[in-house]
């Protein structure tokens, strides 16, 4: 599965994040899909985007780079047809001390889950 998600995202990246972008929101309409894709594409065009891609799916990044992090690795995610859940249960093995959170209807079309993590992230230390 992750080779022909890979494959689709070489030889039509709109797709690619199309299947993504609804995958992750399926409640996004299709206006909202239509949008948030044109605005993934301009944020990070395919060129950038490609590379790391191509990099997460080859399963060695997480285990490269996400201890280092330490607890400053934040995932959110919601059960999503792309994302089991072992890969789930993988990610808190590898990554003991990540925050992972999962949320209801998708971290994209849900600014409003997104702008909380991003609010509990940046909070200033609470004194003991």
């Amino acid at each position: 599965m992750i080779e022909a998600a890979l494959q689709t995202a070489r030889s039509d990246f709109r797709a690619f994040l199309r299947a993504a972008v609804t995958a992750a929101n399926p409640q996004a309409s299709e206006e909202e899909v239509r949008e948030r894709v044109a605005a993934q594409v301009a944020y990070c065009p395919e060129e950038v985007a490609l590379p790391h891609i191509q990099e997460w799916a080859s399963g060695d990044a997480i285990s490269r780079t996400g201890p280092a992090l330490g607890d400053r690795f934040w995932i959110v995610q919601h059960e999503d047809p792309l994302v089991p859940a072992a890969a789930l249960d993988r990610a808190r093995e590898l990554l003991p001390k990540a925050h992972i959170i999962e949320a209801e209807d998708g971290p994209i079309s849900r600014p409003d889950i997104v702008a909380g993590v991003v609010r509990k992230i940046t909070a200033p230390p609470r004194a003991a």
